[in-house]
C-alpha cells in the first residue's frame, strides 16, 4: 500500500501503522486532485463526501461545498377547497425559503468545521434551481463545471431502492449525465440499517 508520505510495506501497512498500530489522517491521504466540488445538503451521507474529498485532494487544492436550494421542494400541493391563490400562499414560501437559508448556514458551519485541521482552501456556494434547470443534480453539475473542478462528490444515502427506481437520485443522474469524474461515496456501515 503506498501513502501520501511514500512508506509502502510488503504487508500493506506503512512503518508508522506497524510501529504504533494505528493510521493517521496524513497516512490515509491519496492525493488525487486540486479542485474537487462537494454536494453538501446537510444530510451524514453528505458530510461523509466532504470528508472523503478532504482526504484525497492535495494541501494546495481546493474544495467547493454547493448547497443547492430548490425552491419546487417548498410548493406544497393545496387542501380540497384552497387556491393558489391566496396571499398565505406567499407568505408561506417566503417563510420557507428564509428557513431554509437559516438552515444552509448551519450547513456550512458543520461542513467547514469538518475541514478546521486541513490545509486545503474552501469555498462554501448556495446555488438556486431556476427556470430551464433539471433539477437539484444539473445545478451542481453545472456550477462545478463552470468552476472547472477536477471532479465532483456527492454522498450516497441509504434509501429505498424502489424511491431510487421511481424517481432517481442526485448520485445516479450525476453518473449518467457527468462528464467530469464523479465520486459517489457509500454510508458509513454504522450509518446503515442492518
Amino acid at each position: 500500500m503506498l501513502h501520501s508520505n511514500g512508506l509502502l510495506s510488503d504487508n500493506g501497512y506503512s512503518s508508522q501503522e506497524e510501529k504504533h498500530g494505528c493510521k493517521s489522517l496524513e497516512e490515509e491521504r491519496v492525493v488525487v486532485w486540486n479542485k474537487a466540488a462537494v454536494a453538501v445538503d446537510g444530510s451524514e451521507a453528505s458530510y461523509q463526501a466532504v470528508i472523503k474529498a478532504a482526504e484525497m485532494i492535495s494541501d494546495t487544492g481546493q474544495l467547493l461545498l454547493i448547497d443547492v436550494k430548490d425552491p419546487a421542494i417548498f410548493i406544497q400541493p393545496a387542501p380540497l377547497g384552497t387556491t393558489y391563490g391566496e396571499p398565505g400562499a406567499t407568505e408561506n414560501l417566503e417563510l420557507l425559503s428564509q428557513e431554509w437559508d437559516q438552515n444552509a448556514r448551519v450547513i456550512e458551519n458543520k461542513a467547514r468545521s469538518l475541514l478546521q485541521s486541513t490545509k486545503v482552501a474552501v469555498q462554501w456556494r448556495v446555488v438556486t434551481v431556476g427556470m430551464g434547470h433539471h433539477g437539484a443534480a444539473q445545478v451542481f453539475l453545472d456550477t462545478a463545471t463552470q468552476w472547472e473542478a477536477d471532479v465532483i462528490v456527492a454522498g450516497r444515502h441509504h434509501g429505498s431502492r424502489i424511491v431510487e427506481g421511481m424517481f432517481g437520485s442526485f448520485p445516479r443522474w450525476l453518473l449518467n449525465h457527468s462528464s467530469l469524474p464523479v465520486l459517489i461515496v457509500p454510508p458509513r456501515a454504522a450509518d446503515v440499517a442492518p
